[in-house]
């Protein structure tokens, strides 16, 4: 098939160095995306609905305003409340909604126990609080374990993954038809949490209040997210396609049936043809894997590396955060999109090392990062890594070895004299 109206640009093939810088590079996208495009004319399509949780975290910290189609939103998942309110209630013993929340999974106990406890507490404890809790045996484990996650401080990341612990088994109890993909959910609040380093930070920008669900169709000026099959039938002027690799698009339980693959490529072909004037394709190069918890190297969709080069312009991120292209054969003389200012690198002449796109000057560019800031450091979660940014406001962008890039601040790290 060939398009009739003629004169459009090939699509823009971008490979984020991993799966959570995809989420920040997409939400600039999405906002350069806008000064061209009512926002409700652009849309961000995946494979499963779980694909977009670290975009839709993202999308909430800028403030950028979304309705989702094809699964639910990861805030508004019963397991990711319920997670979120243990660590609420870690945070203020005096959350009565939040302990609400979670004594409805305690038998016996329900709104009025939760008012009898919120008040006990609030006058300091005592016989009355003793005697409710020996009354309903499961409230007494939960305030054995917040106590001891308040004898902290410990880092989000680690009171999630003590938080799954806890809730773990009451997560089995409430939802056991679908007990595997919930506890997912929670291993992706898990990846989340690892870039933060506060429980308030962390906290601000989850517990958030979700806007209306529109009717009748997209709401004005607000993102569309999308799974392929919920944008059927449907185009917008702007269409930025995620986490193409394999085993995500396709999925891995497509790898194994020639029928199924072949749908799956239909699905790509439905994506990418939802574009009018503008399609940007994110393969990561590497991707958060749940089951060690840690990021590995991810292999680009096979439907894309089975396309001619010709018909896309590839760019890739490295690791100081800053994007080249990956061959110069590729439409040399076309642009970077806009969102990729900043974060550019043109090829040199003869094809030698990328340089940053106007290397020189200063205007509207940070500034490259003091030498003294750079250079190995250690983290308590994440080991040993190398600083390849200062962010200013005493933030450094860190490279870990097995968790790739994140942005840390420097009171939390130990520089050291060489690799660790």
């Amino acid at each position: 098939l060939r398009a009739a109206r003629g004169g459009g640009n090939p699509p823009f093939l971008l490979r984020p160095f991993s799966d959570f810088t995809q989420a920040d590079l997409a939400v600039a996208a999405v906002r350069e995306l806008a000064r061209e495009h009512p926002l409700h004319e652009v849309a961000v399509l995946f494979r499963a609905g779980y694909q977009s949780y670290a975009l839709e975290i993202a999308l909430n910290k800028a403030r950028v305003p979304f309705q989702k189609y094809g699964g639910i939103r990861f805030s508004e998942a019963a397991h990711i409340k319920d997670a979120l309110s243990i660590l609420r209630l870690i945070q203020n013993p005096l959350d009565l909604p939040a302990l609400s929340r979670i004594l409805a999974h305690v038998p016996g106990a329900g709104k009025r126990t939760a008012a009898k406890l919120s008040a006990a507490v609030a006058a300091g404890g005592g016989p009355a609080l003793d005697k409710i809790l020996a009354r309903h045996p499961g409230a007494g484990e939960l305030f054995a374990f917040l106590e001891d996650m308040r004898t902290g401080p410990y880092p989000p990341a680690l009171l999630v993954e003590r938080v799954m612990v806890f809730y773990s088994p009451l997560l089995a109890k409430a939802h056991p038809e679908d007990y595997p993909r919930r506890q997912a959910g929670l291993e992706q609040l898990s990846q989340i949490a690892s870039g933060y380093t506060t429980l308030d930070a962390f906290l601000a920008e989850l517990v958030l209040e979700n806007p209306e669900e529109g009717e009748g169709g997209a709401k004005e000026d607000t993102l569309i997210l999308s799974t392929v099959h919920s944008a059927k039938g449907l185009e917008w002027n702007a269409v930025l396609v995620i986490d193409l690799v394999d085993d995500r698009f396709p999925s891995r339980h497509a790898l194994a049936s020639p029928q199924d693959m072949e749908e799956e490529r239909r699905l790509l072909y439905v994506a990418c043809t939802r574009a009018r004037e503008h399609l940007a394709l994110f393969a990561p190069q590497r991707v958060y894997q749940r089951q060690n918890g840690t990021t590995v190297p991810a292999t680009m969709s096979l439907f894309l590396r089975s396309l001619p080069e010709p018909l896309f312009t590839v760019w890739s991120e490295s690791y100081p955060g800053m994007a080249g292209r990956s061959a110069p054969a590729y439409s040399a003389s076309r642009a970077a999109p806009g969102y990729l200012a900043g974060r550019m690198a043109t090829p040199s002449p003869g094809g030698g090392e990328a340089r940053p796109e106007g290397a020189g000057e200063t205007a509207g560019r940070r500034s490259p990062a003091p030498p003294a800031k750079l250079g190995y450091c250690r983290h308590k979660i994440f080991g040993s890594g190398k600083v390849v940014g200062d962010l200013g406001e005493g933030k450094l962008r860190v490279n870990f070895q097995g968790f790739g890039l994140k942005v840390i601040l420097a009171d939390y790290l130990e520089m050291l004299s060489g690799p660790g």
